[in-house]
């Protein structure tokens, strides 16, 4: 494979720009989400075009000459890569995933995880200028500037899927069912309000969630937001969604930091009750902090089949590529 790609520009003076660019090998995994998505349809031939520069493209070769793995479908790294996902691990892998963010109202967008599935440990693309903006007015995800909760409101649990749940074996998420009992003993001891399980659609069917005895909810998303004192969650896209909508946010789990929400989520269980939540106390700034964070995090279809976010990616991945355990 190529090491480098040697550019040169002719300028009008009739001197030249040399410019030597570190080329990346990138193992592009050919999974069913790969074809079976009509959004990714032109992505292998978008790639070549916008991307040959920079990258030497593979296609799940055995052989371990990549520098980077490129997935569409976060069950790879569960299947093939368990101990990751099982185990809370600090690690940085040479993994990107580029999975479904059920985000914006009216653009579908795909949430990138790079080295670590958990964004506290993840490398992180530096913020580019607007892009929250953009996120909020051209990609339809709504934002609140201000806080709410409805004080007389219910207590919302949004469990990770359970029926298909990447950490079904991590002991310390919240998508089990003697996780939920954990949290619904936990919200007894603390408050009086009521509580309703918001499930995962893949989990509406599972008969053992009778055993919880609660109430379903199925509100939509606007209902939902205004009737609910707070949302409990762990690794569910619903606690961005509904943060950013100016909601109240829990996770209870030990390792909440492993989570999408949790450098911005309440884990003091007596601010369950109502009466113990000053919610002028609670940092503003931090709102648009984290609409900053997850933008860079959410992108179109578009702006990842015509090479944008691997443009993006590309310093870093220069920058990592010795850093990097490979896997």
């Amino acid at each position: 494979m190529k090491k480098y790609n040697i550019l040169i520009n002719k300028n009008l003076n009739n001197s030249y720009d040399v410019k030597i660019v570190k080329n990346i090998n990138l193992n592009i995994v050919v999974e069913t989400m790969l074809f079976r998505n009509p959004n990714l349809k032109d992505f292998r031939k978008s790639i070549k075009l916008n991307s040959y520069q920079k990258y030497n493209i593979n296609y799940h070769k055995k052989e371990n000459k990549y520098d980077y793995i490129l997935t569409f479908d976060a069950l790879f790294l569960n299947n093939k890569y368990s101990y990751y996902v099982d185990n809370d691990t600090t690690d940085i892998l040479n993994i990107i995933m580029i999975d479904r963010f059920h985000l914006g109202e009216t653009t579908k967008l795909r949430r990138l995880y790079f080295g670590n599935y958990s964004n506290y440990y993840a490398i992180k693309i530096p913020y580019q200028e607007n892009r929250a903006e953009k996120l909020v007015n051209n990609y339809g995800v709504e934002f609140n500037k201000n806080f709410k909760c409805n004080k007389q409101g219910v207590i919302i649990i949004a469990p990770n899927c359970i029926k298909s749940n990447w950490f079904y074996k991590n002991k310390e998420t919240l998508g089990t069912i003697e996780s939920v009992k954990k949290i619904i003993n936990i919200i007894k001891k603390y408050s009086n309000l009521d509580i309703e399980l918001r499930l995962h659609p893949k989990d509406k069917n599972l008969k053992i969630i009778k055993t919880l005895n609660l109430k379903i909810n199925e509100d939509d998303i606007n209902t939902l937001s205004n009737r609910a004192y707070c949302i409990i969650c762990d690794r569910s896209s619903i606690g961005t969604k509904l943060y950013l909508k100016g909601n109240i946010i829990f996770n209870l789990q030990t390792n909440f930091k492993y989570s999408i929400i949790g450098n911005i989520c309440l884990t003091d269980p007596n601010l369950l009750n109502p009466n113990n939540l000053d919610i002028n106390q609670l940092c503003i700034n931090e709102r648009y902090e984290y609409l900053k964070e997850i933008s860079m995090l959410a992108y179109t279809y578009e702006e990842i089949n015509n090479g944008y976010l691997l443009d993006l990616l590309y310093p870093l991945l220069v920058n990592y590529k010795n850093k990097v355990k490979i896997i």
